[in-house]
């Protein structure tokens, strides 16, 4: 068996791509590791496109997932690649967490701006994702997911959401499955409100029967404290009210707007919450009966007592069955768990008889390897069942493009967008850098496709000095980039009411074309 230094440049040259990048780069010499560079897309991405990375706080090389990097991988001279279409509506809300207040998707696509948004990390830690932007995505069909805690979301059927076994997309679920919702959304306004007016405001609230009444902007603005305030007046203050009510019951009103917005607002202290609905009243209640102590004082100290236990939630029987099936490859004992408790059963035994709940889970998880589970099980997580899927029909959608961590918490749901674009413009890049005069052409229906993609290379391009000494001409009307080597990158659309002719596209010649969202063009 050679080793890699072994192999010469011709042996490289010719060996199939998927030999090739199983060998070991490090052990290369430096012009064979030139040759998998120039081979192989993903090597070059490595090595020439930086990104920002936030956990570092500075540019770091492209790493691209296990999906992206088969997408650059695939060289078939036709491929199709279906991952567009993910997108949401524009009633999502999404917290600003810097001011704490919160921006339906339609208002963020409006101001055409960049914003922050809360994301979870590559420790499924709830962070603040920076360079957020919204794009048009066209009228397609869409679904409402509600989950158990009475949470709903609107969003393509191959939006991804993350379970337990990692994302998976809207249609790919079904009722009776889990997905992951945060445990706590601790960012806070900076603004404070005297105590007293704060009390006044909340029981004004209460008074008020309407079913169109809601909680004032300004509240959502409020820091730590003076929110606590608020909301331990607002909840003390209806319990005073002679209605009797189940021991788990938190908040009752007539208004379904205000009782969800107050959902959002305790999810900001850990406090996770279930929303109902009986007859013409709404409720907040906690999720899980045992758990929860009632607010016996009027102080708004009493609000944290308030504890919640995650690590006995049950997760999905799925899980049971990829620890079964790696049983026969690692055999566990009894004496491998010291936490777990399986009532002297074996360990298949216990893995049969019940589903396990989040501490057991993380136990398997981490004894038999499965890094990525235990991650999103240690994580800022909390485990909300879907009770429904239905479809809306056809309405606008819109795509929320998270750099970095490629994710978004919206109608307090952690949700997933692609990194197709990313995949695209990476490939793009590798393209006109590897071959001389070469032209890879994009074409989208709609103008904001188009500007997205080519913002996205322009990013890429001012984040290495390596590429951007490399460009000789940018433009955008048309979108075109054009390279020393000769090589071109051009953008077009083809939509009839994308503002830009489809006819723009002709006598222009093109070795590589990319069709965005080819299902609406």
């Amino acid at each position: 068996m050679k080793h890699e230094q072994d192999y010469s440049i011709k042996e490289l040259m010719e060996m199939p791509l998927d030999d090739l990048i199983n060998l070991d780069y490090s052990k290369l010499s430096k012009e064979g590791k030139l040759v998998v560079i120039k081979r192989d897309p993903v090597m070059w991405a490595k090595s020439f496109v930086q990104i920002y990375n936030i956990d570092l706080d500075k540019y770091a090389q492209w790493t691209p997932r296990w999906y992206q990097a088969e997408m650059l991988r695939d060289r078939s001279l036709r491929k199709v690649f279906r991952c567009g279409r993910r997108c949401v509506t524009g009633n999502l809300e999404i917290q600003m967490p810097s001011t704490g207040k919160i921006k339906t998707v339609q208002e963020l696509y409006d101001s055409q701006e960049e914003f922050e948004v809360l994301a979870l990390d590559n420790n499924y830690q709830v962070e603040i994702a920076q360079h957020a932007k919204v794009y048009d995505n066209g009228i397609k069909p869409v679904y409402r997911l509600m989950t158990s805690s009475g949470r709903t979301i609107d969003a393509t059927d191959n939006h991804p959401f993350l379970t337990e076994l990692g994302w998976a997309e809207l249609s790919k679920l079904s009722v009776g499955e889990n997905i992951a919702i945060p445990v706590k959304l601790n960012y806070f306004g900076d603004n404070s409100i005297e105590e007293t007016e704060l009390k006044i405001l909340a029981r004004k609230l209460n008074k008020d029967k309407s079913i169109i009444k809601e909680i004032p902007e300004e509240v959502f603005t409020l820091n730590r404290e003076a929110l606590s305030v608020f909301i331990s007046e607002l909840i003390q203050d209806s319990f005073n009210e002679k209605e009797e009510r189940p021991v788990n019951m938190l908040y009752i009103s007539k208004s379904k707007k205000l009782v969800k917005q107050l959902a959002h607002l305790l999810l900001r202290y850990g406090i996770v919450t279930t929303f109902r609905q009986e007859n013409d009243k709404y409720s907040l209640g906690f999720v899980n009966s045992k758990t929860h102590r009632r607010l016996k004082k009027k102080s708004h100290t009493s609000m944290f007592a308030l504890y919640h236990s995650y690590k006995y939630q049950p997760v999905n029987d799925k899980l049971n069955k990829v620890f079964l099936s790696y049983l026969p490859v690692k055999e566990l004992s009894l004496s491998d768990f010291k936490k777990v408790k399986f009532d002297k059963l074996s360990v298949e035994e216990y893995l049969k008889s019940k589903t396990l709940n989040k501490n057991e889970a993380r136990e398997f998880a981490e004894l038999l390897g499965f890094e990525t589970i235990s991650d999103i099980l240690y994580g800022d997580i909390y485990w909300d069942k879907i009770v429904s899927i239905e479809c809306l029909g056809e309405q606008q959608t819109y795509d929320v493009s998270v750099p970095h961590y490629r994710n978004f918490i919206a109608n307090d749901i952690i949700s997933h967008n692609t990194g197709k674009t990313e995949t695209m413009v990476v490939e793009a890049l590798y393209n006109v850098f590897t071959r001389k005069n070469f032209i890879h052409m994009f074409v989208t229906p709609y103008q904001s496709q188009i500007r997205m993609i080519f913002d996205n290379i322009r990013q890429k391009i001012d984040s290495s000095a390596l590429i951007k000494r490399e460009v000789t001409r940018s433009t955008t009307n048309p979108h075109l980039l054009e390279f020393s080597n000769g090589s071109k990158i051009v953008g077009f659309t083809s939509g009839a009411g994308s503002g830009m002719s489809a006819a723009s596209i002709r006598g222009w010649r093109a070795d590589w074309i990319s069709l965005d969202e080819m299902d609406i063009a």
